[in-house]
């Protein structure tokens, strides 16, 4: 486990910190809808925020990817 934080931490490494960071939001996005389904309450609005924010840092890796392979041609 130590590696694998090491790794993500470095820029020089094929594991990403912003697809790590957008999984763990996005499962925290399931337990919170679970528990919101369970519970019976409603989710608040950092719910929403949340699940942008998980889906935007999962999807920003492979747009700042197809940016570097543009530019080294």
């Amino acid at each position: 486990m130590k590696d694998f934080i090491i790794k993500m931490l470095s820029s020089d490494s094929a594991i990403s910190s912003k697809r790590v960071s957008g999984f763990v939001g996005w499962l925290t996005c399931i337990g919170m809808a679970l528990y919101s389904t369970i519970s019976g309450e409603p989710t608040t609005n950092s719910f929403d925020i949340l699940l942008v924010t998980s889906a935007s840092l999962i999807g920003l890796d492979s747009f700042v990817n197809t940016i570097k392979t543009i530019y080294k041609k």
